[in-house]
């Protein structure tokens, strides 16, 4: 070694750093950890080891960037968007089906504010409400004793029917949108709801009790193996408001379905 020429242990200290700045710059901060790890461990592990490991980091931030990048959201904006009230906590996603075509669910959508995002059958996102903002997806709805979904709730329309299941290209959209916002809130697979779990009814002559039944809306994201396409590996296996006796079950078929659902498949 001349003199004047770095150290090979400083070499390798600056390839390391080189690489936690192409981390950070390309991949943002969730590879920049990956950096941060492995850096930490140099006085625990070799050097050519961390060297792989940050290669190794390079790549897996490289191939979740790309899969970000496949996701194509449009802004759609609903005129009551700057209206809306921020969240103050965000605790479950609401899924639902729009019960009709595109054209006439994206119009009703967006002019009264109903979802944060919808996904048509091409795969395409439209965000409609910023998702720090209160959109008016749920309507009357109860879940463990609260009233005001709203409050702390994202909702996503999916372009579809609840007996009919969605496109290939809807679902690998709306896995990488669950994806996405389950890391950015903290949301567990099972507190990822449908709006049939959560919808329920008022008194009337032919049901005494407050009850669930009210809707179907996104059933069909009830069913395991349309959760497990969708990267979600939990599911509610019980419905915690008719558990405490605040609602009765009106739909027993839906009842079964939500949280027993058949092996066959989607409906």
């Amino acid at each position: 070694m001349t003199r004047g020429e770095p150290a090979p242990h400083r070499k390798f200290d600056r390839c390391v750093d080189d690489i936690g700045e192409v981390l950070f710059n390309d991949s943002g901060m969730h590879g920049f950890r990956f950096y941060r790890y492995a850096a930490s461990t140099i006085e625990h592990a070799g050097r050519f080891a961390v060297l792989l490991f940050l290669i190794l980091a390079v790549l897996l931030a490289g191939a979740s960037e790309a899969a970000a990048k496949a996701l194509t959201i449009s802004n759609h904006f609903s005129p009551l968007n700057q209206k809306r009230p921020f969240r103050t906590t965000t605790r479950h996603i609401v899924l639902h089906t729009t019960e009709g075509a595109l054209e006439g669910s994206l119009r009703k959508v967006h002019r009264f504010g109903e979802a944060h995002y919808l996904v048509t059958p091409s795969g395409e996102v439209y965000r409609i409400i910023d998702r720090r903002r209160i959109a008016t997806h749920t309507g009357r709805s109860m879940w463990k004793g609260k009233s005001t979904l709203d409050d702390f709730t994202i909702g996503i329309e999916v372009v579809g029917y609840h007996d009919e299941d969605i496109t290939t290209a809807q679902y690998a959209s709306l896995r990488e949108l669950l994806r996405q916002l389950k890391a950015i809130y903290r949301i567990r697979d099972k507190d990822v709801l449908t709006h049939s779990m959560v919808a329920y009814g008022r008194p009337n002559r032919f049901h005494p009790q407050r009850r669930r039944g009210r809707k179907k809306c996104g059933m069909l994201f009830a069913h395991p193996d349309v959760r497990r396409r969708l990267g979600l590996s939990a599911r509610p296996t019980r419905d915690p408001d008719v558990a405490a006796r605040r609602l009765a079950v009106a739909d027993p078929e839906l009842h079964r379905f939500l949280y027993r659902p058949p092996e066959c498949g989607p409906p």
